[in-house]
Parts: C-alpha cells; sequence; structure tokens
C-alpha cells in the first residue's frame, strides 16, 4: 500500500476530513454516546466485552473502544474526536481495500469498488458509513476483508496480518459480522495453506514464518480481554450470553426471521434497485411486505464467471468466488436472526454484494478488452485511461466523505 499512489490519495482525502471535522461541533446521540462513555472510561474501567445492544448480551468485544481511545484522547476528549478518528479508521480501511484492489484485479476493480462504496454512503442522504456506529463500522473492512481473502488464496501471506485485525474488529463491534468474517477466514487460511504445500523452494517458505507469526501475536493480543471474561466469569461471561441467546433466544424466545424475508434480501442485493443503491425495502415490517425484485445482476455474476473459465482466467475466477461465498456468508447469518429485522443488519450483505458486483463487472469488462485487442489502456500506466481512472478513484472518495 506504501507504493499505491490512489490507495495514499484516498486515506489523504480522509485525513483532511477527519481534520475539517475536529473544528465543527458534532453531538453523538443514543448508541454513539454510549460509545463515547465507553472510550472516555477506557483508562479508568476497562471494558472486556463490546458495545451496547438492546438484546441480553453486548457486542463481543472492546476492538471498536480502544481503537477510537487515542484520537480521541489526542484533541481533548472532544466528541467531534471519536468521529474523526473513525473516519481515518474507515480511510486506512478503503486505502487497504483499493491497494488490494489494484493489485488484484488492476485500476478498474479499484474505481469499481469505490464507486461502489461512494453510492452507498450517499444513498443515505450522509456519508453514514463514516460515523461511529458499531453496525457500520465494518462496513468498508467487510470489503477490504473480501480482497484480503482473494490475496490469501492467491498466495500473498503479508495480508493476512490485515486480515486478523479488520476480521477482529468487525466481528467485536457487531456479531452480524461474524458468519462472513469466519467464512472469509477460513477460506483464506486454506486457500494460503494450499498454495504453501505448492511451494517447494526454501526460501518462499521460510518468508511465511514473519506474516503468520505477526498474525497469531495479533490475533491473541486483540482477543485477550474476551478470552480474559470467559475465563474469569464463565457461564456469566458476554460470550456466553451470546451463546445463549444464539442457541435458545434466551430470555425471551423470539422467532427467527422468516424465509421468504431473507430470500427477499438475497434477491435485492443483486437487483438493479439494491438496498445499497437506495432500492426500497426488501423484508417484512410489521404489517407491510418487503419489494419483490428480480436479481439480474445474477446473470452478470454468471457471465463473468463463464467468460473467465473461457478465458482461463483463474486468477479472477477465484476472486468472484471468494466474493460469492461471502455473499453468501452474509446471508446466512441474516438468516439466524431473531424477530425484526433492521436496515443494519444488511451491512455485511450489502458490502459483500457490492464487492461482487464489482469484480464482475471487471472481468466482463477485461473480457470485452482483450476480445477488441484493446487490454493495453488498462496495463501501460502511462495511458490516459488509467490517469483518468485515478483522478476518478481519488474525487469520488471526496464524494463519500464531504457530500451531504
Amino acid at each position: 500500500m506504501a507504493k499505491d499512489k490512489a490507495a495514499l490519495g484516498a486515506i489523504a482525502v480522509f485525513i483532511l476530513g477527519g481534520l475539517l471535522w475536529l473544528t465543527r461541533t458534532w453531538i453523538p446521540v443514543e448508541d454513539l454516546a454510549i460509545t463515547e462513555l465507553e472510550v472516555r472510561r477506557l483508562t479508568s474501567a476497562f471494558p472486556l466485552s463490546g458495545p451496547y445492544s438492546s438484546l441480553p448480551f453486548r457486542h463481543p468485544g472492546p476492538a471498536l473502544f480502544i481503537s477510537l481511545w487515542p484520537i480521541y484522547v489526542l484533541f481533548g476528549e472532544r466528541s467531534s474526536a471519536q468521529l474523526t478518528a473513525n473516519i481515518w479508521l474507515g480511510g486506512l480501511a478503503l486505502g487497504v481495500a483499493l491497494a488490494a484492489a489494484r493489485r488484484l484485479g488492476g485500476n478498474l476493480l479499484a474505481v469499481g469498488v469505490t464507486a461502489g462504496i461512494a453510492v452507498w454512503s450517499l444513498e443515505r442522504g450522509h456519508p453514514i458509513l463514516l460515523q461511529p456506529w458499531n453496525p457500520y463500522v465494518g462496513a468498508i473492512p467487510t470489503v477490504a476483508l473480501i480482497l484480503l481473502t482473494w490475496a490469501l488464496v492467491e498466495g500473498n501471506a503479508k495480508a493476512l496480518p490485515f486480515a486478523v485485525v479488520l476480521s477482529t474488529w468487525m466481528v467485536q463491534a457487531h456479531i452480524q459480522f461474524i458468519p462472513t468474517s469466519i467464512l472469509l477466514m477460513a477460506v483464506g487460511v486454506i486457500g494460503l495453506a494450499v498454495h504453501v504445500y505448492r511451494i517447494e523452494e526454501t526460501p518462499r517458505l521460510a518468508a511465511l514464518a514473519k506474516p503468520v507469526a505477526i498474525s497469531v501475536g495479533l490475533g491473541v493480543l486483540l482477543w485477550a480481554p474476551v478470552v480474559y471474561d470467559v475465563l474469569a466469569n464463565g457461564t456469566q461471561s458476554n460470550p456466553a450470553a451470546i451463546v445463549r441467546y444464539l442457541r435458545d433466544g434466551n430470555p425471551h424466545p423470539l422467532p427467527k426471521v422468516m424465509t421468504h424475508d431473507v430470500v427477499g434480501i438475497a434477491r435485492s442485493q443483486l437487483s438493479l434497485q439494491p438496498t445499497w443503491a437506495g432500492g426500497p425495502r426488501p423484508y417484512s415490517a410489521y404489517l407491510s411486505p418487503g419489494a419483490v425484485l428480480t436479481p439480474w445482476l445474477v446473470l452478470v455474476v454468471i457471465a463473468a464467471g463463464l467468460v473467465a473459465m473461457r478465458r482461463r482466467a483463474w486468477i479472477e475466477l477465484r476472486g468472484l468466488a471468494v466474493a460469492a461465498l461471502a455473499f453468501a456468508g452474509s446471508i446466512a447469518g441474516i438468516a439466524q436472526i431473531r424477530g425484526p429485522i433492521g436496515s443494519w443488519y444488511l451491512v455485511a450483505a450489502e458490502a459483500s454484494a457490492i464487492t461482487l458486483v464489482a469484480l464482475s463487472m471487471m472481468s466482463l469488462v477485461r473480457s470485452v478488452l482483450e476480445s477488441a485487442r484493446a487490454i493495453h489502456l488498462l496495463e501501460k500506466p502511462e495511458a490516459l485511461g488509467v490517469v483518468y481512472q485515478r483522478s476518478q478513484l481519488i474525487s469520488t472518495t471526496a464524494v463519500v466523505l464531504f457530500a451531504a
């Protein structure tokens, strides 16, 4: 990422935006106010669990509070400093996503990913994805984690520490990210292991030791508060409460979400009016049924896969498979919801769908350009098209941050 000018440019925009928010008054309310109180008392009463939940448990871990605390304290414990910290963290996550996207799929994929995130943020009327509300802090990191998993499958062990940090941050902030994160980490680790198994050169095998050791160390450190909670409090710990609720809905059993609502959400994400682009609500709310949408974008995904197979573009095909698995995992997670659905439960599914669509469009465009023998437009750094793509990348990032 250090050599990726587009990723660094995106991060710079977020840094500037965060600094500008320090000059404004920002008043957190409801869950955001509770988060600030937790951050403020971090050193006097270190939390072993995560953000507040209306359910009979707290979210898995304190990673969100820990990540916001340094900037919050540095700038005088002002509420706007909490927002600034989250904006900067979002910028870092986007930078990681863009660096991975450009390394794996070129400028075309990076532009597609950023455009999707921009549409996603702005469809809600303001850049809500940048607020430190725990259901949304994993939005951009989910996109990054999918791309990092793809990198791991391709044998890039340096992606592993980033994947461990992002997946931990997401899962500890909100339980909706558990299925997607576990699935992606499993796919990434298995894919990397398969790649390592095929390596015979000793130097290349030795080079894997450092990122693996760093990843294990980070995992142990980040999950230490949660492990301590379990060891110290046993059945009264927060993880035990989460397990009880997921198992039987205690203390007030609620029915799981209806199957037709789960199907409706899946159809919506791959329709021409997805919720991440301002489409209608695809699930039931009280007595109002959800919209029934046709998932036309499934045809785009299938076409991209078939064309990639015909071109023997196995790297692109594996990327599509990773994104599709992430989407399936997010939908499986939604199927475990008990009680009414809120729009915030769709974040992981929306992020996965955006990445899947961006990958599919990238693969199809590359296929067309290869057929027209114009693929050099994407491969030559000095080409006018690439210059335009990079400028569009940074300007779109600015739209994500400043439009309201």
